[in-house]
């Protein structure tokens, strides 16, 4: 491609962003899609497509130089290639980690989950008391109305009655806000 290792580590995360866009935004552009066998087969074929992209931009440059004897040329832009490529990734993992905020992705439609559901799913992490013995909390009532409710549960030595509260909505789902063990 370019004889500039810059500007092919460059190319080559701009191929990225743009692969990872489409698939990123194309089901929310498209909307949900019937499961086929084209599914795989676009997917392999992607995954061809890229190799040969990366190879092409990572390799191509270098191979011309070896081929023609210059071999600490060849190296030299491949690891700058290389190395440039490593620093545009440590940017981007810098800037997902530390910088984008972290937003709760809305529940998928369909998938939304009642509180009833959830507190059962969740009982042993929501619990302030923790199971004995080598017992697992299970849910054995739950009630559930208007931002609050009751649950029942036990572990197979202890059993308790707890109220809760909580908050639901079609982004975050439900959020626990309080959750006590009555005495």
């Amino acid at each position: 491609m370019s004889k500039n290792p810059y500007i092919n580590a460059l190319l080559a995360s701009l191929y990225i962003i743009a692969v990872s866009s489409i698939l990123f935004f194309g089901q929310r552009i498209t909307g949900p899609t019937e499961d086929t066998v084209f599914a795989p087969i676009a997917m392999l074929s992607l995954l061809v497509l890229s190799a040969a992209t990366m190879a092409f931009l990572f390799f191509y440059q270098p191979l011309q130089r070896l081929v023609a004897g210059d071999v600490a040329g060849a190296a030299s832009l491949s690891l700058k290639t290389i190395g440039a490529f490593a620093l545009i990734t440590l940017a981007f993992l810098f800037t997902m980690i530390f910088i984008v905020p972290r937003v709760q992705a809305p529940l998928p439609a369909g998938k939304s989950v009642s509180p009833e559901s959830y507190v059962s799913q969740h009982i042993s992490e929501l619990s302030p008391a923790k199971e004995v013995l080598g017992g697992k909390f299970y849910v054995t009532g739950i009630e559930a109305t208007d931002g609050k409710g009751t649950v029942r549960y036990e572990d197979g030595h202890n059993a308790f009655i707890a109220d809760f509260a909580y908050t639901a909505s079609d982004v975050r789902g439900i959020e626990i806000t309080s959750f006590t063990i009555r005495d």
